[in-house]
């Protein structure tokens, strides 16, 4: 269970830090807020929570698979949490919403 956990863990921050890239992105806010477009400084909290997020989840999966599988499984993991930031914006771009509301106050 502990394994699941973490990996669920680490998958969600690597969703974070692509749903992060993407809000930055003039389009991609549009869709999600309605409004115009994010501030330059909710732009740089996103980028940079953004980075932090993708981190984590490295250090997440490495710290549990080890550096043989670790890298690996994280490599896997980007992939399968950028498809699903693109099918979230693709289909329900509003569930976003809650990760914008810091940035949209900055």
């Amino acid at each position: 269970m502990d394994d699941a956990l973490c990996l669920f863990a680490a998958f969600a921050v690597t969703y974070l830090a692509f749903a992060s890239f993407a809000l930055v992105q003039k389009r991609h806010w549009q869709a999600v807020t309605g409004t115009h477009d994010c501030a330059l400084g909710g732009k740089e909290l996103l980028k940079v929570g953004g980075i932090v997020c993708l981190a984590a989840g490295c250090a997440i999966v490495v710290w549990r698979e080890g550096a043989d599988y670790g890298p690996l499984l994280w490599v896997t993991q980007l992939i399968v949490a950028a498809c699903g930031v693109v099918a979230t914006l693709s289909l329900r771009p509003r569930l976003l919403k809650p990760l914008a509301i810091i940035p949209a106050r900055v």
